[in-house]
């Protein structure tokens, strides 16, 4: 399930119609990547895809309550809301679990174990920030 998440994302960024960043959608499917198989495994997939789902609709519906007139393609927004779904849930499941990441700073690059939830917060505060840019 979470490669068809992936799938999406990157569906919903190559439509003709997209209105979504690709450093959004690159974050998505990388934070998706990253944690979305353990909660699967939790959840199991049926289970994992109802998450989803319901995480789909809610962003769907929010963005339909916020912008009624807004010509916003759907899918980015339905992808969006699955990702904040399945993080929501790993953060949830995992408060301290933490993830091995590649750290790349002038003169050192090397593998180090951070927080799971600094890692999200780094993809949230890139989140709003690709917002408010635009």
């Amino acid at each position: 399930m979470t490669s068809v998440l992936i799938a999406a994302s990157v569906a919903g960024y190559l439509l003709p119609s997209r209105h979504w960043s690709l450093i959004a959608t690159l974050l998505d499917v990388l934070f998706l990547a990253l944690l979305a198989p353990s909660v699967e495994g939790r959840l199991g997939p049926v289970r994992f895809l109802g998450l989803c789902a319901l995480g789909s609709t809610l962003a769907l519906l929010l963005r339909t309550l916020a912008f009624s007139d807004s010509t916003t393609a759907a899918l980015p927004i339905a992808c969006g809301g699955a990702t904040v779904a399945a993080l929501t849930a790993y953060i949830v499941m995992f408060p301290r679990g933490r993830v091995f990441t590649l750290v790349l700073v002038p003169f050192f690059a090397g593998v180090v174990e951070l927080p799971a939830a600094l890692l999200l917060g780094v993809w949230a505060t890139a989140q709003l920030y690709l917002g408010i840019a635009g």
